[in-house]
Parts: structure tokens; C-alpha cells; sequence
């Protein structure tokens, strides 16, 4: 999310935490199956309040400004 007093990236409070889980999963070579798994298991509700899926994950991965601030930020 955009800080709305400096204009920069910086990470959701409310969601910042599952980013990094997610990236640090990934980055620990996790297939994204059992990411998708884990985040369902404990009802983290994905980015449109549905399940998770690895397809959503990987594209939350690619995606330049948000996999750029999971990176910089966690």
C-alpha cells in the first residue's frame, strides 16, 4: 500500500504479515500447493476473500510492485 503522508510503499498492516509468510516460503523452495494449503488451513481468506490458489500465488509472486515491496519491506 502507498503511504498516503511520504507517497512510498509500505506494507499493509493487516496483510504484511501472510506477504512475507508467502515469500519466505517460496524463497525457502515451499511448492506453492502447500502455501496455497497452509493459507487455507488457517482460513486466511485470499486477495478476493476466497481460497487460495497456486495459480494467485504465483502471480502475487511475479507481480513487480508487490513481490518489489515484500522484498524491501520484510
Amino acid at each position: 500500500m502507498i503511504d498516503p503522508e511520504t507517497g512510498q510503499l509500505t506494507p499493509d498492516p493487516e496483510t504484511g504479515v501472510y506477504a512475507r509468510l508467502i515469500a519466505d516460503e517460496a524463497l525457502a523452495g515451499v511448492p506453492l500447493v502447500k502455501v496455497a494449503r497452509l493459507l487455507n488451513e488457517y482460513e486466511i481468506p485470499g486477495p478476493r476473500g476466497g481460497l487460495w490458489q497456486v495459480n494467485t500465488l504465483s502471480q502475487l509472486l511475479q507481480q513487480d510492485v508487490r513481490a518489489l515491496g515484500v522484498i524491501l519491506f520484510f
